[in-house]
């Protein structure tokens, strides 16, 4: 368990203080435990470390996220996409940042619609690829639509909001029901002409 695992991870970086890996693991935890603002320290050292390490630069877009700071993530999503320009996670979060921020400084709907366009067209392009060794999953890739589908409602672009989040739900209707719930509920927004920006769905 996440919460668990800090303390030993901590001791891990302690004995470890020049190694990014050490430091990463830690916040990785401490993210995973909802502690987002302790986690900032150690992803800002191991890009210090590491300026390269695009896996730390991805965490620490997401605890400066939480710890509401977006124009910061927005900014470390972008670094971490220069490393790795085809990380369809990295692709499909920062899609969603732009796409629901309530900061309409922050927002930017059009380029939500290419990130997240692009990572969905990733994985399609390796699932169909019979050289690449790469195994789908119904719930990342109903993830990834969902962040589609956020992004055109974002672009005042419902219909396709609505038929992206319909498909998003079909993947998951059997194996995440959770999940499957929140996408309809998000649907059902966009059917009436609601952006994601409004009010969050639960």
């Amino acid at each position: 368990l996440p919460r668990e695992a800090v303390a030993p991870l901590r001791r891990a970086m302690e004995l470890q203080p020049d190694v990014a890996e050490a430091h990463n693991n830690l916040a990785l935890a401490l993210l995973q435990a909802g502690r987002a603002r302790e986690a900032l320290q150690p992803l800002r050292r191991a890009v210090e470390l590491r300026p390269e390490y695009a896996e730390a630069r991805y965490n620490l877009a997401h605890a400066l996220s939480a710890a509401d700071q977006p124009d910061a993530a927005a900014e470390e999503f972008r670094a971490a996409l220069q490393l790795e320009p085809d990380w369809p996670a990295a692709l499909r979060d920062l899609a969603t940042l732009l796409a629901t921020h309530a900061d309409a400084g922050v927002r930017d709907p059009p380029e939500a619609v290419r990130l997240a366009a692009r990572a969905v067209d990733l994985v399609q392009e390796r699932a169909a690829d019979p050289d690449e060794q790469f195994a789908t999953n119904p719930r990342d890739d109903a993830l990834l639509l969902d962040a589609l589908a956020t992004a055109y409602a974002a672009a005042g672009r419902f219909d396709e909001a609505v038929s992206t989040a319909e498909d998003a739900e079909a993947l998951v209707a059997d194996v995440d029901p959770v999940l499957a719930g929140r996408i309809r509920r998000q649907r059902d927004r966009y059917r009436a002409g609601r952006p994601p920006f409004d009010t969050p769905v639960p």
